[in-house]
């Protein structure tokens, strides 16, 4: 069973069951097997209004699997309104008796409930952990891409200006980033003017804008994560008008936002870049961000359609056992 944010959340066999509470799913996101992209668990106490949250509990009555969905463009006042797409946000299970079975499990529960809710949306997720992988590609999700995961220690950062005019993003531009951002990304990565207002809402974010001749050229949005009780910067998206490439926007926005969070006492920044972007790649190395070993895999499936689980490797061989 689904409960939007501040409702009570339940366990999907029985309604009488007692209700899960943050407390809970933090217990469960902080002390077990868990995934989670961009969020501190503490977030779970105070969510944004576009999360969904379905939790489930064992025999013992304790929460033993969790996933926490970001339903993308959907009004947070019109909740039956259907949702552009749908990212997991997280995942936890607790798996004594096999992690990947419990990942798989608890994934076929939320594909139970979002082709029956939502069906024809295209649900994603990125992990870099093999047994959430492996559930997921064991529920019937495929691979569409792989990231990179890039950090800049910000004790070692380089001098950077801005060349460009930066500014704090106004909400009458949000129309004008989204056309940006639009003709910068193809549409499986597109995010739209309510998207990126869904995004920027959040108290550690920053939505910036570089400024040129009374344009905007492109925009960057940060956010602050918390890492070991310690603030750490994520940019969440940078993004350029293909007009005015190579003009140094890109370089200004993230010197602009570079800078910010080693003021603000930030000594790591992090960021996602696919694998298969060398330019991209390339930028980011130039301004003193570090490759790491760790990859993600980018998963999908589109709900209310059929889903055959992905072969499994198995001693060299491939098996759908």
């Amino acid at each position: 069973m689904y409960a939007e944010p501040g409702a009570r959340l339940h366990s999907p066999e029985a309604a009488a069951t007692r209700p899960v509470c943050a407390k809970d799913l933090a217990e469960l996101f902080s002390g077990h097997h868990y995934y989670i992209r961009d969020f501190p668990p503490e977030a779970l106490a105070d969510p944004p209004s576009n999360w969904s949250i379905l939790a489930q509990r064992d025999a013992a009555q304790r929460v033993a699997g969790a996933a926490v969905l970001d339903i993308e463009d959907r009004p947070p006042t019109l909740p039956s309104c259907v949702p552009s797409r749908i990212t997991g946000r997280g995942v936890a299970v607790r798996g004594e008796t096999g992690i990947r079975a419990a990942a798989t499990h608890l994934l076929q529960q939320v594909l139970s409930d979002l082709d029956r809710q939502w069906p024809g949306r295209l649900f994603h997720l990125a992990s870099r952990y093999r047994w959430l992988v492996d559930g997921a590609l064991a529920t019937g999700f495929r691979r569409l891409d792989t990231m990179a995961y890039l950090e800049h220690r910000l004790h070692r950062m380089t001098s950077l200006e801005p060349k460009h005019t930066l500014r704090p993003a106004r909400p009458e531009d949000l129309p004008q980033l989204a056309a940006i951002d639009a003709r910068a990304f193809p549409n499986f990565w597109h995010m739209g003017a309510q998207r990126l207002n869904q995004l920027s809402q959040s108290k550690s974010a920053r939505l910036l804008v570089a400024d040129a001749g009374g344009q905007a050229a492109g925009f960057i949005l940060t956010e602050a994560v918390l890492q070991d009780g310690r603030a750490e910067g994520f940019v969440v998206r940078v993004c350029v008008d293909p007009a005015l490439h190579r003009k140094g926007v890109g370089t200004s926005l993230m010197a602009g936002a570079v800078n910010a969070m080693h003021r603000a006492g930030m000594t790591r920044v992090s960021l996602n870049a696919l694998l298969s972007n060398e330019d991209t790649l390339a930028f980011y190395r130039r301004l003193g961000f570090v490759a790491q070993l760790r990859h993600s895999q980018v998963l999908g499936t589109v709900t209310g359609q059929p889903r055959t689980p992905a072969p499994r490797r198995r001693r060299g061989v491939l098996s759908n056992r």
